[in-house]
């Protein structure tokens, strides 16, 4: 009797096999677990995924969340399947959260203002988590215990600005006056309550030890207004005696479309995309102002600039930029944890028939060299000496892996491939080459609803020869890179009958007429609103997650309702330019978070954690279950009511909450 025998690398040894796929993309080390049952061991066993993760996944948020529960396995398949669903446009949620009149998403937190009777309510709701409580602030009780004067006011003006490692900053504004307010809801403590002078633009960025604010307020001396930063010490609950730092050569006055500013572990990092040294060279040469401080030390004699041809940005040669669709940001890498520049621009070239328009992307590798810290920088300007010529920066900073061309003109959804007046919210994922696009998908001849449609533009390039996977290739042995386009809900949804279908397009439909979109977005989801200037009511507040591990109460498990693939094209192709369009309504927004940009893991790390601050807002319901409050009370609030309790998440009543199970 013959026997049965298994043959080929079935039969290899656990530690070869870790061999083999230890120079492989998590995507293909999935895919390769789907070819036989003896292999699914590779994505099931803690031990071995963690030699995947660690090598090639170790910088993101599940991996962060394997080094607490050891789940490993769970990790890497989460991995593969939200990059999956990103770059297919093929989320596994989407559900309105609640009904607000202003909001932020920071970090995986949804903080959301609703004025849906006198007292006001800050309410914040962990999205990470798929909480069912939320917490609640009252803000008058709030205001009257951080600032007095503005106790009993009926007339102000409360935004959320930032949230991080459980800390929240808002800006209150009274007549001409302004504070920042500092606070930890889930204690009760008021951190401080800082009168500010101006707060144009008024950014916030913190970790668990340091929080810094600026402000587009200063002038240098030239009578050019420039960004004004000034740190403060969360554990001591004070100022640093540090003076305010001035940053004259970043010219940029808009984050997410020219500045970024960021903390990642120890430092604080600045982003320019232009200087104000950029048109005073003959052979101009645009470079990036990239710059960073310690935390704990924000002088210019602890600044570090990214300098010479490392900051090279682009030739005036490449042609004329249009500005309405670029954004920049800095990002971490995966696999390595090394901070790249991301930056989308929109570029002109001559064409027959008139300018043509095209959308790339592109990334740089932040890099600091070491310099002598007794010399300190007086100014944050880069060294205008001899730069290399345009042809070695194009072969360093033009390879195939640092540039994504995203737009094509064969790119057919029934609308314009890149419309800025079809466009809610563009953004990019470099953890999967990714273009993702929110926009108005509705056929305008046919129909008069408004649709909200993803499409996902995603960049697939793979070596030649199997062999040379994770090597340095020369060019001429690589494959071209290619696009993969998927749009959802699939176009054809409106001619189908399925329930599913149904579903996600009456909870995507948009009534009447659109004029302005905000979106933020994480690593795993979106969170937007589509407004109408005459509704001054509150708005929806629309999430679109791509997390497998997703799971609200009360929601709708459907059948999956996956992308579409409308093209495989080639990268080249250029845009024909509408001239009619315009962005001027304010309803386009772009960048990896159209309102302040969604923070890296590195600075989530104290939210996303199993030790999370807002863990006790847990999915449970029970009144059993219900999450207490530490009652620390500011000191100047002494006797003063609670301003902060748990209730019940807004979704719970709005019933509004698919899953789309595959």
């Amino acid at each position: 009797m013959a026997m049965h025998r298994t043959a080929g690398i079935q039969q290899l040894p656990y530690e070869l096999m870790a061999k083999v796929v230890e120079d492989l993309e998590p995507e293909d080390v999935f895919h390769l677990s789907l070819c036989s049952k003896q292999f699914q061991y590779i994505i099931r066993e803690d031990r071995f995924c963690k030699l995947v993760v660690m090598a090639k996944a170790a910088h993101t948020l599940e991996a962060l969340e394997a080094h607490t529960t050891g789940c490993y396995s769970r990790a890497f398949r989460r991995i593969v399947k939200r990059r999956q669903a990103i770059s297919q446009a093929s989320p596994y949620a989407v559900g309105v959260m609640a009904r607000a009149h202003s909001y932020g998403f920071f970090n995986g937190i949804l903080c959301y203002i609703v004025y849906k009777q006198y007292p006001r309510e800050l309410r914040i709701l962990d999205v990470a988590k798929s909480a069912s409580w939320e917490l609640v602030v009252d803000i008058p009780k709030l205001i009257t215990s951080a600032v007095p004067e503005a106790a009993n006011k009926r007339k102000y003006k409360f935004n959320v600005l930032y949230q991080a490692a459980g800390l929240v900053s808002c800006l209150l504004t009274l007549g001409r006056k302004h504070w920042l307010l500092i606070i930890k809801p889930q204690e009760q403590l008021i951190l401080d309550a800082l009168y500010l002078d101006a707060a144009h633009r008024i950014f916030v960025r913190n970790n668990s030890r340091y929080l810094y604010f600026g402000t587009h307020t200063g002038i240098d001396a030239y009578d050019n207004t420039i960004w004004v930063l000034k740190g403060f010490d969360i554990q001591k609950r004070s100022w640093l005696d540090h003076p305010r730092l001035f940053l004259e050569n970043i010219t940029g006055n808009d984050i997410r479309e020219s500045v970024c500013f960021e903390i990642f572990g120890e430092y604080f990092y600045g982003l320019g995309n232009q200087s104000i040294d950029d048109a005073h060279h003959a052979s101009w040469q645009s470079k990036y102002v990239c710059f960073r401080f310690p935390l704990n030390d924000p002088t210019r004699k602890g600044m570090e600039l990214m300098e010479g041809a490392d900051s090279w940005r682009r030739s005036h040669s490449e042609g004329p930029l249009d500005e309405r669709g670029g954004f920049i940001s800095l990002d971490e890498d995966e696999a390595t944890g090394k901070l790249k520049i991301s930056e989308c621009r929109i570029q002109m070239s001559a064409a027959p028939g008139g300018p043509r328009r095209q959308r790339t992307h592109y990334m740089t590798e932040v890099i600091f060299r070491p310099r002598d810290r007794d010399s300190p920088l007086t100014v944050i300007r880069p060294d205008p000496g001899s730069e290399p010529d345009t042809a070695s920066l194009l072969t360093r900073f033009r390879g195939p892996h640092n540039v994504h061309v995203g737009d094509h003109k064969s790119i057919d959804m029934g609308i314009s491939a890149f419309s800025p007046k079809r466009m809610y919210f563009s953004t990019y994922f470099p953890s999967c080459q990714t273009f993702l696009d929110l926009m108005n998908g509705a056929d305008p001849d046919t129909s008069s609803e408004r649709l909200v449609r993803l499409r996902s533009i995603h960049k697939m390039m793979k070596p030649s020869g199997f062999w040379c996977i994770g090597k340095d290739l020369p060019a001429s042995t690589a494959q071209p890179p290619t696009n993969t386009v998927f749009t959802w809900p699939p176009k054809e949804i409106s001619t189908r009958s399925s329930p599913s279908s149904d579903k996600v397009q009456k909870l995507l439909e948009v009534e009447g007429h659109v004029d302005r979109a905000t979106a933020y977005r994480d690593d795993r989801c979106i969170v937007y609103s589509l407004t109408n200037d005459s509704d001054s009511g509150a708005q929806s507040l629309v999430l679109i997650s791509f997390d497998p591990a997703v799971r609200f109460k009360g929601m709708e498990s459907i059948t999956s309702v996956s992308g579409q693939q409308t093209l495989d094209a080639h990268d080249g192709e250029i845009l024909p330019d509408a001239e009619t369009e315009e962005s001027s309504s304010g309803m386009l927004q772009f960048g990896s978070n159209a309102y302040v940009e969604a923070q890296n893991k590195e600075k989530g790390r104290d939210v996303y954690g199993p030790e999370s601050l807002w863990s006790a807002a847990h999915t449970s319901t029970s009144p059993a279950d219900r999450p207490c409050l530490s009652l620390s009370i500011h000191d100047s609030a002494a006797g003063a009511a609670p301003w902060a309790r748990y209730e019940e998440a807004m979704h719970l009543g709005l019933r509004k909450k698919l899953y789309l199970g595959r």
